[in-house]
């Protein structure tokens, strides 16, 4: 049975992934593809920066959570066919189950509104 060594977990430092094809040496290890590990951003070698992105512990892109979170929208009545729409609220969901005329549609918009 080979010994492992599992690497130290330091709380300072960020998170990191790798993308694209290939693989890369960095601190006697060999980072391949979709592999998260930690680092600081000049530890890692220049030629490989490009290939990187900035991770959570759990994998998920900080830049995407940022620009989700920056991009919150207001509600909105959109024309569904005809004389028929429907509601969406702030997280882009559906409020109505079934198609609405424009003036019941216009009420459940004007509740949203309200709320926000």
């Amino acid at each position: 049975m080979a010994r492992t060594v599992k690497p130290e977990v330091n709380v300072n430092k960020p998170y990191w992934q790798k993308k694209g094809g290939g693989a890369f040496r960095f601190q006697g290890q060999r980072i391949k593809r979709d592999q998260i590990f930690q680092a600081y951003e000049s530890e890692i070698p220049k030629a490989f920066r490009d290939n990187i992105k900035k991770v959570d512990a759990n994998g998920q892109d900080l830049e995407r959570k940022k620009a989700e979170a920056a991009k919150k929208q207001d509600p909105q009545i959109v024309r569904r066919a005809g004389a028929w729409w429907d509601v969406y609220d702030t997280k882009g969901k559906k409020v109505n189950e079934r198609a609405l005329r424009i003036k019941d549609a216009q009420k459940i918009y004007d509740l949203l509104i309200a709320k926000k």
